[in-house]
């Protein structure tokens, strides 16, 4: 049974880009930590992404004003630089935000709000990556402006640490499909 949920939501997740190309891959311009543990600290910009209980990511993509059928934010993990903790495959929630990351001003205590979801996505101890709860990444396609997220776990326990590299690809990113 669980083969085939799991057969269901992988191929709902390509029937969604099916007959679509990919015309752009957006990388995040900033990628922002906020830690409860230093909650008026500024940590500002990164490489790397982190997700635990005490620690959200909030990414922002500078979108170009391409012309989009179809917007979406995915994640992949690739065999390195990349490191999970905890007794179960980690879960985290992606939101959409009610203001643009601020690299400079951003902490625990003053960050921006979760607004809208949009996707749950698991990361299993292989590394496998799948989107549940029906959730797929699509966003309303955010031509020529900047598009904000939080990475927030959906649990009080684990951790979930990426350092987002283009090739292999792995980390978060910004799609564009016609």
């Amino acid at each position: 049974m669980r083969s085939m949920l799991l057969l269901a939501v992988l191929g709902g997740i390509q029937a969604v880009t099916a007959g679509m190309d990919l015309i752009d891959r957006q990388f995040p311009k900033l990628i922002v930590l906020v830690s409860s543990t230093t909650p008026t600290t500024v940590i500002g910009t990164k490489f790397e992404g982190l997700i635990s209980p005490d620690v959200y990511t909030e990414v922002l993509f500078d979108v170009p004003s391409k012309v989009a059928q179809l917007c979406r934010v995915n994640f992949h993990i690739a065999r390195e630089h990349w490191a999970i903790m905890g007794d179960q495959p980690f879960i985290f929630n992606i939101s959409t935000l009610d203001r643009s990351v601020n690299k400079d001003k951003d902490t625990w205590k003053d960050r921006p709000s979760p607004v809208h979801w949009v996707a749950t996505v698991q990361v299993t101890y292989l590394g496998k990556v799948t989107f549940l709860n029906g959730g797929d990444g699509r966003v309303s396609c955010a031509k020529g402006k900047p598009a904000s997220f939080l990475l927030h776990p959906t649990a009080e326990v684990g951790l979930l640490n990426w350092y987002e590299l283009a090739r292999p690809l792995h980390g978060i990113v910004y799609e564009m499909h016609n």
